[in-house]
């Protein structure tokens, strides 16, 4: 249904229940729509009052006035309808309480019935006063009105039984037994005698009322009075099969013949209560089996709080469903099971990730390694080694766009044409301006690989500027070999062999760039066989688990590094032991972050929670429930919805 027809159909019924006039223009602005609802909301019209107010939202979606004013009719009809409830309930609690038979022969327990019936009495008059009050002219209250006056009669009649001294009691006994024998004998003429024998003693007796009247009418019209027996009989043997529909219709044909039959209003009320009954427990049936079903799908993905959060609500509809206390009660097990698998995959992912950085930063790959050190660090915030490795390969990455001016650079062009002269004046052996072209490239990109090669060559011809320059490259390999960038620090080696192949150590350099381990610095005072000895000690404790041996582990590594910093598989385990410390403790963070709505999703939201208040407001709490649920499959953290599912649950659990 389009909004605009929506729209047309909720104002056009507005006005029928006006008494206006359907060719009268429709207000159009939010002011005459406002006063509208308000005057519904005057008149105790809730659903109407709410779906106009609707009308504005749909036209101004961020109006927090008329938000306002929805929540509080929604908090008032809730307010109404619990207190309703409760009123029902005890009503019906009172009223089987309050039928104190005096033949009983343990009077106490007469009189414990009696108390408890008045108590339940009390609280239905109260709760229905609060529920009368918020809305006076609902039809419910009308008849619940009624039916509180009756309860008002047989609380008073049941507290004069109760006060009746023991020869009023023994009369009210004969007579009450004397009228029961007489009608079962069909002798009404003779009952009434009785009958006014105990509304002499008990003025508001409703047995003794009935009774009285059902006698009047056998001698009034006997035909009737046998029609209405024989349909009371009829209607109690479909009521015993379960047939409640066509005991109900049987019953209402006894009010017909005879309106103010009190069994026949009995039988009705009873059933329309089993009706109710029966249409609550299938609709708590239904949103049990929603919420089950839900609570199972959030298992299978993990969402273990939300799993339980449907399971609670399973049970506050029911409390036995299935096998929903089971499963709520393999959830905590469930949860760390999965939360330790997670933390090992997390910390696997650590660990490769680290491994995966240092390879790409020792090959140049320094894209790779930045990356794969930035999702480390996404994983767990406080990894120092992460830290530092992103640093290098952040500070190479930079050196590499120094060293190749990419056609991306705004320089590009200039370095180029300075490239291009500078080679011809060296091919020409015009060593001095070809310098000068190269001093030009390197004042803007101090490591630019072509002119460093062309300056370092074209000073051959001066030896003590060369030495310099050349020293200065090998050092810069050096710090590059200390950092472990590996590519780097071979390219700067093989720069100053290619052009002087007799430099001290070049050679030992450029092989010491080439193996996999860089010569460390190692404590002289220990052995490698005791290094080796501590290094596998912390593998044999890493591999039993547990927190107590990791951290043995722990001090093994860091006993090794301390003494050979140049470890690098002692720094790693180091590294992840740390990892895995701070994940198990819950100080590694790195969880996903809270989501942000789109604005499509925030309409969506504003859409459905009103949409479910408007069915709440006409009292169909399955579909408010089903629309709430649409706000938390799209945002976990309304608490508003979550509470109206809550509230709802309430009364449907009635």
């Amino acid at each position: 249904m389009s909004k605009n027809l929506r729209t047309g159909i909720v104002l056009a019924a507005a006005f029928a229940l006006l008494g206006l006039s359907t060719g009268i223009v429709f207000p159009q602005t939010a002011l005459e729509l406002d006063r509208l609802a308000e005057e519904y909301y005057s008149r105790r019209d809730f659903t109407r009052a709410i779906e106009t107010w609707m009308i504005i939202l749909d036209q101004e979606p961020n109006n927090e006035r008329i938000q306002k004013k929805i929540e509080r009719v929604y908090e008032e009809k809730y307010q109404r309808d619990i207190a309703f409830q409760k009123a029902k309930i005890n009503y019906r609690l009172a009223k089987k309480k309050l039928y104190v038979n005096l033949d009983e022969k343990n009077v106490d327990r007469a009189f414990d019935n009696f108390i408890d019936g008045k108590t339940k009495a009390e609280e239905a008059l109260k709760n229905f006063v609060i529920a009368y009050r918020i809305d006076p002219k609902d039809p419910e209250m009308q008849v619940m009105r009624d039916e509180m006056r009756e309860l008002d009669g047989d609380l008073k009649a049941a507290q004069a039984k109760i006060e009746l001294d023991r020869l009023k009691r023994e009369k009210y006994i004969a007579y009450m037994n004397c009228a029961r024998e007489r009608m079962g004998k069909e002798l009404y003429q003779e009952s009434l005698e009785c009958w006014d024998g105990i509304l002499g003693i008990v003025p508001d007796d409703r047995e003794g009322m009935e009774g009285k009247r059902k006698a009047e009418l056998a001698i009034s019209n006997r035909l009737r009075f046998e029609k209405v027996q024989a349909l009371l009989g009829q209607g109690d043997a479909l009521l015993s099969d379960k047939k409640l529909f066509d005991a109900r219709q049987v019953f209402k044909q006894v009010l017909g013949l005879d309106p103010r039959n009190g069994e026949a209003k009995d039988r009705i009320a009873e059933i329309d209560q089993k009706l109710e009954e029966a249409r609550f427990a299938e609709q708590k049936k239904q949103q049990a089996e929603g919420f089950y079903s839900a609570g199972v799908n959030f298992l299978r993905e993990y969402k273990f709080d939300n799993a339980e959060e449907e399971f609670r609500n399973v049970l506050d509809l029911m409390r036995e469903y299935k096998d929903t206390r089971q499963k709520l009660a393999d959830i905590p097990g469930l949860k760390r099971e999965y939360q330790n698998r997670m933390q090992r995959e997390r910390i696997q992912r650590i660990e490769r990730g680290l491994e995966a950085g240092m390879v790409a930063y020792a090959e140049g790959r320094y894209d790779g390694a930045i990356s794969s050190f930035e999702e480390v660090l996404e994983l767990d915030p406080k990894n120092e080694l992460a830290k530092k490795q992103l640093s290098l390969a952040k500070d190479a990455k930079s050196i590499e766009e120094e060293e190749i001016v990419d056609s991306n650079s705004p320089y590009y062009d200039l370095v180029n044409v300075l490239i291009s002269s500078g080679k011809d004046l060296f091919e020409k052996g015009r060593y001095a301006e070809s310098r000068q072209k190269w001093e030009k490239i390197l004042q803007l990109f101090p490591r630019n690989k072509i002119a460093t090669a062309y300056m370092l060559r074209s000073m051959k011809d001066n030896p003590e500027e060369f030495q310099r320059f050349a020293k200065n490259l090998v050092d810069e390999g050096k710090d590059f070999l200390r950092k472990k960038n590996i590519q780097r620090a071979k390219s700067k080696f093989e720069l100053v062999k290619s052009i002087y192949p007799e430099y001290p150590g070049i050679d030992n350099l450029i092989q010491n760039s080439t193996v996999e381990e860089i010569p460390r610095i190692v404590d002289r005072g220990v052995t490698q066989a005791e290094l080796n000895e501590r290094y596998n000690r912390g593998l044999n404790y890493y591999r039993k688990g547990g927190e107590e041996n990791i951290k043995n582990a722990l001090g093994e590594f860091r006993w090794v590094y301390a003494r050979d910093p140049g470890n690098t598989k002692a720094l790693i385990n180091i590294n992840k032991i740390e990892s895995i410390l701070r994940i198990s403790r819950g100080e590694a963070g790195g969880g996903p972050a809270k989501a942000v709505l789109t604005e499509e999703q925030k309409r969506l939201v504003r859409q459905y929670y009103y949409k479910g208040i408007t069915y709440y407001s006409s009292n169909d709490f399955p579909r408010a429930i089903q629309e709430w649920r649409k706000v938390l499959a799209i945002d976990r953290n309304h608490e508003r919805a979550r509470n109206n599912i809550k509230k709802c649950l309430v009364l449907l659990r009635k």
